[in-house]
């Protein structure tokens, strides 16, 4: 896949998987043709949408809105070509010091875009 996807998953050493899996079943869950795939973005990452058209589990994209009081720039034309595309949308403040009301409102103000 020429597509970048950013997922992280940690698992602490005390974790316990349920009876009917095992840790081998999250070392590449994107193999299985069951397992849905959320492509992770932010205006850093390039998007291939014709390869994602290709794989019907693409279902989604989550995209970083803003990063403390700076927006991201890909973000308001990234979410027509996903919305256009049929793909569902989500959104996301990365946080960082600094004033939590000026960041809210730059998250909240960006989300309208």
């Amino acid at each position: 896949m020429s597509f970048l996807i950013s997922l992280l998953l940690i698992l602490s050493p005390q974790h316990s998987f349920p009876a009917n899996q095992s840790p081998s079943e999250f070392n590449a869950p994107w193999i299985s043709t069951e397992t849905s795939i959320v492509i992770d973005a932010y205006e850093r990452n390039s998007i291939n949408w014709e390869s994602m058209a290709t794989d019907p589990r693409v279902v989604a994209v989550i995209h970083r809105c803003s990063i403390g009081l700076k927006r991201d720039t890909a973000y308001s034309e990234r979410k027509k070509i996903a919305q256009q595309n049929g793909y569902l949308w989500g959104a996301y403040h990365l946080g960082k010091a600094g004033d939590p009301y000026k960041a809210y409102n730059n998250f909240d103000l960006k989300l309208d875009q």
